[in-house]
C-alpha cells in the first residue's frame, strides 16, 4: 500500500468514526486499516532484518580477507 492509499484509507476511517463509531463500515475500514499498519510494520521489520544480514555478510567477508 502506497502512502497515499494509506492516507486515503485513514481518512475513511476518521470519517466513519465521526459518523458512526459503532457501524459495520467504522468496523470494517478499522480491520482494513489495521492490517494495514500490521503489513506495513512487517516489511518494515524484513527490511531491517534483510540490511542486518547484508551488513554481517560484508563483516565476516571483510574479517575473512583481513585475516589472510
Amino acid at each position: 500500500m502506497t502512502q497515499a492509499e494509506f492516507s486515503a484509507l485513514s481518512n475513511q476511517v476518521i470519517a466513519a468514526l465521526d459518523a458512526n463509531p459503532f457501524g459495520t463500515e467504522f468496523a470494517a475500514l478499522d480491520q482494513r486499516y489495521n492490517q494495514a499498519l500490521e503489513d506495513m510494520f512487517s516489511e518494515a521489520r524484513l527490511a531491517r532484518l534483510e540490511a542486518n544480514y547484508e551488513a554481517s555478510q560484508d563483516y565476516r567477508h571483510t574479517c575473512t580477507f583481513a585475516s589472510f
